[in-house]
């Protein structure tokens, strides 16, 4: 006689575990929460004051699906931190959640999940895992040679104006 066990994942992760699709969601989901509560902060903004609920998801959404629409002067009003919540928002929306976590497991030479496999082949519209990791490389390799090129570009030409450590500084 087969004995049959039932899972004991909750509800929540077997709907959420059903589609890749759902997990790409759920996690933009995630990262905007997070991103949120950290601009929630007080010393995310430079007056010390907290930005209100409102201001800082839609700030955190903006900046996750790189619109760049903003509620206020992002130069002017967010810290040293509340720059770098955002940097970091934009960074991972523009890569994708799922490019930038499956470059980690290869990076920390870690075997990646065949879930996650699943979820990266979706997320890129690749036709095979290998395809997948390779594609994965490039993407991040190509967006970090031409963001330190542009900031390199960007950083010489302020230099003439500012000087070369306020230049480098907003390069």
């Amino acid at each position: 006689m087969a004995v049959v066990r039932k899972s004991k994942q909750s509800p929540f992760l077997r709907w959420a575990n059903a589609r890749p699709g759902r997990v790409i969601s759920l996690s933009f989901l995630l990262v905007i929460l997070i991103g949120s509560a950290l601009l929630l902060l007080p010393f995310a903004s430079r007056d010390g004051r907290s930005i209100g609920l409102l201001q800082a998801v839609f700030t955190a959404t903006s900046a996750t699906c790189v619109t760049g629409l903003v509620t206020v002067d992002t130069a002017t009003h967010w810290s040293l931190f509340g720059k770098l919540v955002i940097l970091a928002l934009i960074q991972i929306g523009g890569l994708g959640l799922v490019t930038i976590t499956s470059f980690f497991y290869t990076f920390m030479r870690r075997k990646a999940t065949l879930k996650t496999m699943v979820t990266a082949q979706e997320s890129t519209a690749s036709f095979s895992f290998t395809d997948v990791m390779h594609l994965v490389r490039k993407i991040v390799l190509i967006t970090l040679v031409i963001e330190f090129t542009g900031g390199l570009v960007l950083s010489w030409r302020l230099a003439a104006s500012l000087g070369w450590a306020r230049g480098l500084g907003k390069g």
